[in-house]
């Protein structure tokens, strides 16, 4: 099982997917595209892979282009309440 955590901002995303044991096995900024949101998740299998994504004020078209793929496992937490993925500092780099 996998699990991605997305920093959603207006034009692009960051985004990790961490194993079930914590295990970071993949992270990148991408473009708020259907091909780049494709790319990034393309080696996760959808129904082993669920979605975790910071909820702001610019979630929905982010949602709207992973929802219309299998991915559908997802979930939306405030940046407080995001351990899994450890600092979000991290992931902005």
């Amino acid at each position: 099982m996998y699990f991605a955590g997305l920093d959603i901002h207006k034009a692009f995303t960051v985004g990790i997917i961490k194993t079930k044991e914590g295990e970071l096995v993949h992270k990148g900024k991408f473009e708020n595209t259907q091909e780049e949101i494709d790319k990034f998740f393309k080696d996760f299998p959808a129904d082993k892979t669920e979605v975790v994504m910071e909820s702001t004020c610019v979630w929905e078209h982010i949602y709207n282009k992973i929802s219309s793929k299998p991915l559908t496992n997802v979930t939306f937490k405030y940046k407080e309440k995001i351990k899994l993925f450890g600092d979000f500092h991290e992931k902005r780099g």
